[in-house]
């Protein structure tokens, strides 16, 4: 005589198990799981056993979403606390974000602010927004976004990584309108060039007096030369014949002999 689950063996002493799972009745909804003297009932994934029975779990039973869960007829979608958006690389995750040019800061108990990338925090819980065109990171014309910025290429270009490159033809040429070459906008400076600075006065004084020296040095040498140049000219050359010429004074005399 064996226990309920289980039957007479092949050699009519022993008793093995019922495969109950394998009987054609299938005593479960979904999974059964074959046990000694008996059985289990398992339910799918997105099933859950409820009083015998498998009932389908919400969609956001068990999703993925770090803040929020939204139901749907065919699934679920994650959503966000107010003051985050959904991770454009993951939307399964939160990022703080914000729309407008400021927005409060998010902190902690500790003290500890937070501000939405492409912000800055300013003071002790106001966000800023960064103008990343100030930072020329566009070749052409830059637009500052909350917490971004987009870059625009000119008509005959298009943007690539973050360069503008032209488009091209079909045939390999570069494909504009019209034969002339284009023309590419002036770029505009993203802060105004600065103002030219006055001179000191002082400086003035000393420019003026190193001019003023300058100009006496050269009248100066010109005046040394000039008279160097007659003392040049009326230089005569004396000697004595004798004694009697050495006591009635000196006798000029030519400095050289022409032949």
């Amino acid at each position: 005589m064996c226990a309920t689950g289980y039957q007479l063996a092949a050699d009519g002493v022993s008793c093995e198990d019922v495969d109950d799972c394998a009987s054609e009745s299938r005593p479960c909804e979904q999974k059964c799981v074959n046990t000694q003297g008996g059985f289990e009932c398992q339910c799918h994934s997105g099933y859950a056993m409820v009083d015998g029975h498998c009932q389908p779990l919400p969609p956001c039973w068990k999703a993925p979403c770090q803040q929020l869960c939204e139901e749907l007829p065919q699934g679920y979608r994650c959503a966000c606390y107010p003051g985050y958006a959904p991770d454009p690389r993951n939307a399964t995750l939160c990022r703080l974000y914000c729309n407008a040019t400021e927005c409060p800061a998010v902190c902690d108990a500790g003290g500890g602010c937070e501000c939405p990338e492409g912000f800055l925090l300013d003071g002790e819980d106001l966000c800023v927004d960064i103008d990343e065109c100030e930072s020329e990171h566009c070749p052409f014309n830059c637009t500052n976004t909350p917490g971004g910025y987009q870059c625009h290429c000119p008509q005959g270009y298009r943007l690539r990584d973050a360069d503008c490159v032209p488009i091209l033809g079909g045939d390999g040429e570069e494909d504009f309108s019209g034969d002339a070459e284009p023309v590419l906008p002036t770029a505009v400076p993203s802060r105004p060039p600065p103002k030219a600075e006055r001179l000191h006065p002082g400086v003035l004084v000393g420019i003026a007096g190193g001019a003023l020296l300058s100009l006496g040095a050269l009248l100066a040498l010109g005046f040394h030369l000039a008279r160097k140049r007659c003392r040049s000219h009326g230089s005569m050359d004396y000697k004595y014949s004798g004694p009697r010429e050495k006591e009635l004074g000196l006798q000029p005399v030519p400095s050289a002999q022409k032949p």
